[in-house]
């Protein structure tokens, strides 16, 4: 595979990016944060499929500024051109494959199979070389080489490694060269252990028969010493039991003579507390009885009442509902201030258009709107009449204004030729603005009627009119103008009319509400004359302060009722509990307090004493021994000492039966569990048929697993000769030929040209790195034909020196002739080198 282009839609810090690759060397310059590592990734990506969350150690690359996620590599393989592109979605993104040389769309599952078994781990570790991890190459035996290198020549080959790591595992469980706890290891030791048994068998036989009949005789002792113990141990028991029924017996016989018949009924604890309870509630009873009696004489609720407050009393329903009223009547004064308000203001209006238009009382009435068209009609006709008239005595031509426009701009331009320096020039302007006025803006005509007007007859028509709308004075040109002031001062007139009708309705109900309120004149600091708003004001303040005063008072009266339905209630209480008390003392034949308190006292030493007697006689039945009274205590008590020694010397002998017992049954037992002669020899050859059974298990284990590394050597078409040819061939390049050899055995080493064999941890951090190098690209370009994937080093080389680095690129050059390679670095190339360079 050689890629060509690389189109980057969205990843990481790279957006709508494309980056064209020269095979069969590309070198790829850029500081850090650049980009180069998201570059590297984007390309495995694409091949291998995004990565999950779990899976990014680096991160999703997810694009900063929200580009598409994805792109597409272009690639060749088998002279074939082909376009890759994958963009995000489930199971590592969604894919879209073309071969562009057949012009024809492939499926995912044909872009898998190209690149099959090729996966990123396996890319990881065959064709990426990255920042150098030197404990992993202090790790690296021919074993893990192997292991690398079969996992791509054999189609199955993890579940191989896994057989043959579970068959080298049991055989290792079997049996180790220097192992102790294995399987086989174990009975190896077993059947040294057994053959010396079987050899101390034919000494032991004797002392076993001994030893089993000294056990004998010597159990039957301690039978007997057992059965002695016990009896004397009998003996010592009842007489403990006597011992300590004595001092139990001397203390009730020392007790007074009481019997049940001496308690009487009503003085137990719980009577006690009743009858507690019972004084303590008479005791809170007479409290609460003076508190409220106490309270009954406070001086702060004497009830007083004055005059105006009784007479608020007397008459409450009937204030109650004028006072109700005082809302309406307060609106209805205050409409009766906003009408006289309002005809006053309409009386101004109606001065003002008087005075305006020259108008004085009586006033014409206003014109109709057929009496307005008569009028207007009859002036037209008299001023027609008297143009004719005019015509007649002059018998001219009359000059109209017909276009007053015209005539306008005439004279403009008149003035402006007036304005002119020059003479001429103002001249002609003044000409030409009276001729344009003149022919333009004003009319020549004769006056003739249309028709004869008899001016008599209108004036006569014009003279009814005035005198019957009363029109006096008045100009016959202003009656038609002054129509407008008539109508609004006839409505204005109107509505005061309006306003006055209404007042008096409303002041006869505000002064009719004044009246209700006759009866209470004596105690209504109010004078008639006042304003409505005045008085409603008295009257509120009034009703207001009766009002607190009867309710102030109300609350003592209802407060001083309560106390005294309490006082009562608490009386009833007390005489209750009194009674209950008496009760409870006469049924215990008791007339004080007192008096029960003395004889409770008295049961209950009653009770405690026979509480004792009864115990002491349980105890003493309990003990279900025979006393005399002639028993003597301290008699009795040597005689229990007397029985303890006696069991203490008989405990001890049967002790040391018992041990001497024990020793020996334990000789006995191992005598036991190692068997007869025969017995024992019988379980050696067991014991060595299971170990030549256990061996054969462990050589088929162990061949198995050579069998398999074999098969996978052959099915991997032995490459790991080769790798480690090419790879010596390689560290011989990088180090100028001062190594010659590569050997893999526990670890790896390597041979100078001075026949000087190195392990890995004695080389310079600069050479182990060189070898590193050596092994990734001999693995890669010989699977090269099998698998031409490009070779990817993210500054592989950032610890070399410039010999080194210039080594490392004739290296690069000799491997790009098997594939490709791609080379990223942060450190522009001092040396000449033969790369194609691209900077980003």
């Amino acid at each position: 595979m050689i890629i060509q282009k690389l189109e980057i839609y969205g990843y990481g810090k790279w957006s709508d990016q494309t980056i064209e690759l020269n095979a069969p060397i590309q070198m790829i310059i850029g500081a850090n944060e650049a980009g180069k590592s998201t570059i590297v990734d984007f390309i495995k990506s694409i091949l291998f499929g995004f990565q999950t969350s779990r899976q990014a150690v680096h991160g999703k690359y997810i694009p900063k500024d929200g580009s598409k996620y994805g792109g597409e590599i272009y690639f060749e393989e088998s002279n074939q051109q082909y376009r890759v592109i994958r963009t995000k979605g489930t199971h590592g993104g969604k894919v879209r494959f073309f071969n562009l040389s057949k012009d024809i769309e492939l499926t995912k599952e044909d872009f898998e199979e190209m690149i099959a078994p090729i996966d990123r781990d396996i890319y990881d570790n065959l064709f990426y070389f990255g920042e150098y991890a030197q404990s992993d190459l202090y790790k690296m035996d021919i074993t893990e080489l192997r292991q690398r290198i079969q996992e791509l020549g054999v189609t199955g080959a993890n579940k191989l490694f896994d057989l043959s790591a579970d068959f080298d595992s049991q055989a290792s469980a079997m049996f180790a060269k220097k192992g102790t706890k294995r399987q086989i290891n174990q009975k190896l030791r077993d059947y040294d252990q057994l053959s010396k048994q079987v050899d101390e068998a034919k000494e032991n036989f004797a002392e076993y028969q001994q030893l089993t009949n000294d056990i004998q005789i010597q159990s039957q002792k301690n039978g007997d010493l057992q059965s002695k113990l016990k009896t004397e141990q009998s003996r010592l028991s009842k007489l403990e039991s006597q011992a300590r029924t004595i001092p139990l017996l001397t203390e009730l016989q020392q007790l007074p003579e009481v019997n049940q018949s001496d308690l009487k009924d009503g003085f137990s604890d719980k009577d006690k507390n009743q009858f507690a309870a019972y004084l303590a509630e008479k005791n809170q009873s007479e409290k609460e009885f003076v508190k409220i009696k106490d309270q009954l004489t406070d001086p702060q609720l004497a009830v007083t009442l004055s005059p105006a407050a009784t007479f608020y009393r007397q008459n409450e329903g009937q204030i109650t509902d004028l006072l109700l009223d005082a809302v309406s009547i307060q609106d209805k004064v205050s409409h009766l201030t906003y009408n006289q308000e309002s005809k006053n203001s309409n009386q101004e209006k109606i001065n003002s258009l008087m005075s305006e238009h020259n108008l004085v009382d009586p006033l014409p009435a206003p014109f109709d709107e057929e009496t307005k068209q008569k009028v207007s009609g009859l002036l037209d006709d008299k001023a027609q009449a008297e143009n004719y008239q005019q015509s007649r005595s002059t018998n001219k031509q009359t000059l109209t204004i017909t276009n007053p426009m015209m005539l306008g701009i005439g004279v403009l331009i008149a003035i402006i030729g007036l304005f002119m320096s020059s003479v001429l020039v103002k001249l002609i302007g003044i000409v030409a603005g009276a001729a344009f006025a003149y022919y333009f803006g004003i009319g020549h005509s004769k006056a003739a009627p249309d028709k004869m007007i008899d001016e008599a007859s209108v004036q006569a028509r014009l003279d009814d009119i005035g005198r019957k709308f009363e029109l006096g004075n008045i100009p016959e040109d202003e009656w038609l103008p002054i129509q407008n002031v008539l109508s609004q001062i006839n409505d204005l007139q109107n509505e005061i009319e309006q306003l006055t009708t209404a007042s008096k309705q409303i002041d006869a109900d505000v002064k009719n509400y004044f009246n209700q309120w006759q009866f209470a004149n004596d105690w209504l600091a109010m004078s008639a004359g006042a304003p409505y708003s005045e008085r409603l004001e008295v009257i509120r303040t009034s009703v207001s302060r009766w009002q607190k005063e009867s309710n102030e008072s109300l609350a003592t009266e209802n407060k001083l009722t309560m106390l005294q339905n309490m006082l009562t209630e608490q009386q009833a209480g007390l005489d209750k509990i009194n009674a209950t008390i008496n009760h409870f003392l006469t049924e215990r034949q008791l007339t004080k307090s007192a008096d029960f308190d003395a004889e409770y006292a008295r049961q209950q030493v009653i009770e405690k004493q026979l509480a004792k007697r009864q115990q002491l006689t349980e105890q003493i039945q309990s003990a279900k021994v025979t006393i005399s009274a002639d028993n003597d205590l301290d008699a009795l008590q040597n005689q229990v000492e007397t029985a303890r020694k006696d069991i203490s010397e008989l405990q001890a002998s049967l002790n040391e039966n018992e041990r001497a017992v024990t020793e020996k049954q334990i000789r006995l037992d191992h005598l036991v569990r190692d068997g007869e002669y025969q017995q024992l020899n019988q379980q050696l050859e067991n014991m060595k048929a299971e170990i030549v059974a256990d061996v054969h298990s462990f050589v088929a284990l162990s061949t198995s697993a050579q069998f398999i590394g074999r098969v996978l050597d052959i099915a991997s078409k032995g490459r790991l000769p080769k790798i480690l040819n090419q790879a010596t061939e390689y560290f011989g390049l990088l180090t100028n030929g001062k190594y010659k050899k590569i050997d893999f055995d526990d670890s790896i080493t390597v041979t100078s040209i001075n026949d000087y064999n190195f392990e890995i941890n004695e080389l310079s951090r600069g050479t182990l790195e060189q070898l590193y190098l050596s092994l990734v690209l001999s693995m890669a370009v010989n699977f090269a034909d099998t698998y031409p994937m490009p070779i990817v080093i993210d500054d592989g080389f950032v610890n070399f020196d410039s010999q080194r680095r210039q080594n490392a690129y004739q290296l690069l050059n000799k491997v790009a002739e098997r594939t490709q390679v791609i080379y990223l670095t942060a450190n522009e190339p001092v040396e000449d080198v033969n790369i194609a360079q691209l900077k980003i």
